[in-house]
């Protein structure tokens, strides 16, 4: 039996320590390099079953950058009030340094964001 415990731990501590797509938010990454006609994917999660709340991007007066694809997705469609994830594709247009700003509020309340999220993408 102990011939499998280590191999085990050794193979869990691998598999859960590896690094996730550079191209997906997780909540912490909060700069982009990349390519004009790169797309790259922010994700951050959210609970608009529960209490209403989902992220918004706040669209910038720059042309550097522009939402390709915006998709929500649940997480445990099974669960009631399940937490989800809100996904955008951006896609770099022109050189150039921007800042994503996004807001965590209730859609149809102006006045409930609890949160904000600034991202800074700089694209060659």
């Amino acid at each position: 039996m102990k011939k499998f415990i280590i191999p085990f731990i050794v193979l869990s501590t691998l598999l859960f320590s590896c690094k996730d797509d550079d191209k997906t938010l997780d909540n912490k990454k909060s700069y982009y390099e990349i390519s004009i006609n790169e797309v790259f994917q922010v994700s951050l999660h959210s609970y608009a079953a529960d209490g209403g709340y989902r992220w918004e991007w706040i669209k910038s007066e720059s042309s550097l950058l522009d939402s390709v694809k915006y998709n929500y997705t649940i997480d445990y469609p099974e669960n009631i009030g399940s937490p989800g994830t809100d996904i955008w594709d951006f896609k770099g247009l022109k050189p150039g340094t921007e800042t994503l700003k996004f807001r965590y509020k209730r859609p149809f309340d102006e006045n409930s964001t609890i949160q904000t999220k600034e991202i800074i993408v700089k694209i060659n």
